[in-house]
């Protein structure tokens, strides 16, 4: 089980870091300011397991 909690971790942080590189995440995600609260929600959900 502790190797699934790692390799979902990894693939988390993996994930934002893909987000972080495109180019016009968050030209779309200013278009929705709900959008972008609920983008803040999940980033900091999944970096509570990164830490």
């Amino acid at each position: 089980m502790a190797k699934g909690i790692a390799a979902t971790r990894q693939l988390a942080k993996r994930q934002l870091t893909w987000i972080r590189n495109w180019p016009y995440a968050i030209k779309i995600i200013d278009a929705n300011l709900e959008d972008k609260i609920k983008l803040k929600a999940i980033q900091h959900y999944f970096l509570s397991f990164v830490r």
